[in-house]
């Protein structure tokens, strides 16, 4: 059975908010905000695949919602329909720059069903670079304070994480991960300990578990140098004090690393089944 897409419906209108779920709760898992920020809220916690936004919101709420969108690399992809009652369609265009569909209200519904089954047909079914929800991360981190402001950021963005306080604990915690066939994604080190230090615990993994090639990130104040990221060992270096925004480029970037080894593995398997 083929999984739910995400519908979010924004909507200052509570009738036309009701009108739209009805239509689409069977078909789409919806998701309703009834002005702009409760909008942001919902995507920065869930991964919505289509919205319907009302450009209509009091104060420009509509058109700030598709600017701080557009601004975030996380969302700039997900397609936008906006509809309007009180506005033309050349003016809706013009407020709405940015959104891939307008529609002006009272719209046969007919015409709206045309434009979301566009929409997920040409954009939502494209291949998506990446899944938070399918994420799992390993915090390495003695420090309980730093620990709990890169758990906040990495919540916000709804990624699964489990925490290490220790070398010893990190590999043992790796170690049944891999034994459960459920293994980090990644290691997220702090690169300021205070009781180990990183490149250590970096060469202990490494030894390890070279064979999983797991990728570790070290979060270091001196960020981005060559000489932060050969002292660490690791594969990449994240800058503090973490965003979601370095995060989420950081997160793009091991999806991208995780999917080359795939295809690696991948083509050495059917080369040895040819020999």
């Amino acid at each position: 059975m083929r999984k739910k897409l995400t519908m979010l419906i924004a909507e200052n209108n509570e009738r036309n908010r009701t009108q739209f779920q009805k239509i689409y709760e069977e078909e789409y898992h919806v998701l309703i905000a009834a002005n702009g920020c409760e909008a942001l809220e919902i995507l920065q916690k869930e991964d919505v695949d289509i919205m319907i936004l009302a450009l209509d919101m009091p104060c420009g709420e509509g058109e700030k919602v598709i600017r701080q969108m557009k601004k975030n690399e996380r969302w700039e992809n997900i397609p936008i329909i906006v509809k309007t009652v009180k506005y033309s369609k050349a003016q809706a265009k013009q407020l709405g720059m940015g959104a891939d569909d307008c529609l002006v209200m009272p719209e046969d519904m007919e015409a709206v069903k045309n434009s979301v089954e566009h929409m997920v047909k040409h954009c939502v079914n494209r291949p998506k670079v990446f899944r938070y929800s399918e994420m799992s991360l390993l915090i390495i981190d003695d420090d309980a304070l730093a620990c709990e402001f890169t758990k906040l950021h990495i919540r916000r963005l709804g990624m699964r994480y489990q925490v290490a306080d220790s070398a010893e604990l990190a590999v043992q915690m790796i170690a049944d991960a891999i034994a459960a066939d459920r293994p980090f994604a990644m290691c997220l080190i702090n690169g300021q300990m205070h009781q180990s230090d990183s490149a250590a615990v970096v060469n202990k993994i490494r030894e390890r578990f070279d064979e999983n090639q797991l990728l570790i990130s070290c979060v270091c104040r001196e960020c981005g140098s060559e000489q932060a990221s050969t002292h660490s060992g690791a594969d990449y270096i994240l800058e503090w004090p973490i965003t979601q925004e370095k995060l989420y480029r950081l997160m793009t970037n091991v999806q991208r690393d995780l999917e080359k080894k795939h295809e690696k593995y991948t083509l050495q398997n059917n080369q040895k089944g040819l020999q």
